[in-house]
C-alpha cells in the first residue's frame, strides 16, 4: 500500500468537517417495496453548517459516483473525496482504490454521513 509522504492536507481541519451523501429515489418497483435508486450526491458540511456539493472526479465511472461497495462508482467517490479535503491530487490517486475498499465500500447504501475524524484516522494511518 502506497503511503501519503508528505500528506498535502491539514489534518486538523478534517476534524470539523464531514460528508453526507444521499441517493436519489426514482422509482418503486411494483413487485414491493423495493426501490430503484440513481447516482449519489455528496455534500461537505463545515462546522459553521455550510454545505457544498463534492465534485465527481470523473475517472472510473463515468456514470456517477456510488458507495455502499466496492467498484468503480466507489473509487470515483474516494477519489473525490479524498481530493475534497485537500488530499493533493498525485496522494489520492495513490490511495483512492485502498481508501474505497476500506471504507466507501462500507458505508450505507441510501444515506450515509462521514466523519473527518474517520478520514483523518484513515489519512494518518497512511504516513
Amino acid at each position: 500500500m502506497a503511503a501519503l509522504d508528505p500528506l498535502e492536507t491539514t489534518l486538523d481541519d478534517l476534524a470539523s468537517t464531514h460528508w453526507v451523501g444521499e441517493r436519489v429515489r426514482t422509482t418503486r418497483r411494483p413487485a414491493g417495496d423495493q426501490l430503484s435508486l440513481t447516482s449519489g450526491r455528496i455534500w461537505r458540511i463545515a462546522a459553521d453548517g455550510t454545505s457544498v456539493p463534492v465534485r465527481h472526479v470523473v475517472y472510473h465511472s463515468p456514470s456517477g459516483i456510488s458507495w455502499g461497495a466496492d467498484g468503480v462508482g466507489a473509487a470515483d467517490t474516494a477519489l473525490s473525496l479524498l481530493i475534497d479535503a485537500g488530499v493533493s491530487p498525485d496522494d489520492a490517486w495513490r490511495v483512492h482504490r485502498s481508501f474505497a475498499h476500506d471504507v466507501i465500500a462500507h458505508l450505507p447504501i441510501v444515506r450515509f454521513e462521514l466523519p473527518g475524524t474517520v478520514m483523518r484516522h484513515w489519512l494518518t494511518s497512511r504516513r
